[in-house]
């Protein structure tokens, strides 16, 4: 297990990333939504 530690870990930065900046994207483009996803 302690190989995959890594490896999860990256991957878990990389999503909170891509939500980090999905949810900026979506209220730039002022979609009312974006607090769903924020949260």
């Amino acid at each position: 297990m302690m190989f995959n530690v890594r490896q999860y870990d990256a991957s878990t930065k990389m999503n909170l990333f891509a939500s980090n900046v999905w949810g900026k994207t979506v209220t730039w483009s002022g979609n009312s939504h974006a607090k769903n996803y924020g949260n």
